[in-house]
């Protein structure tokens, strides 16, 4: 697969992209803010990869995040919810689901390995191509 330059001024929809096994460079957490910095994703519609992209997710009225531990490959996960003072990172993201208002983003926790998940309600979001500053 290709990585093509990319015209950043077009309008890129969350439901277009596809972030399974892109890596996450790293994630900026703030109070109403986060910020998943990714070395590339691929998008659906024009069939290329996009280098150098931040998903940024803001002003939502809820976030939940669940980290799910488990002890074997086939048990049962123990569900634990993390406070908004200890949310943690991704590693990869494999998916970013919208229903309604509503955003999941699911993959696995960057010091773990467990499977997390994001969950926003009534939130606004950006897709930056190349962020010179992007950083908080």
């Amino acid at each position: 697969m290709h990585s093509l330059k990319y015209n950043a001024d077009r309008n890129m929809k969350i439901k277009n992209l596809e972030v399974a096994d892109c890596k996450v460079e790293k994630t900026e957490i703030r109070k109403t803010v986060i910020r998943i910095f990714f070395n590339r994703i691929y998008n659906i519609n024009e069939k290329i990869y996009i280098n150098n992209v931040v998903l940024v997710v803001e002003n939502w009225s809820s976030l939940l995040v669940k980290l799910y531990i488990s002890d074997s490959p086939f048990s049962q996960p123990k569900e634990e919810i993390l406070s908004s003072q200890n949310i943690q990172e991704f590693d990869l993201i494999q998916e970013l689901l919208i229903f309604g208002n509503n955003l999941k983003i699911s993959g696995y926790n960057k010091d773990s390995g467990h499977w997390m998940t994001y969950e926003f309600s009534d939130y606004t979001y950006q897709i930056i191509v190349n962020p010179a500053t992007a950083s908080l």
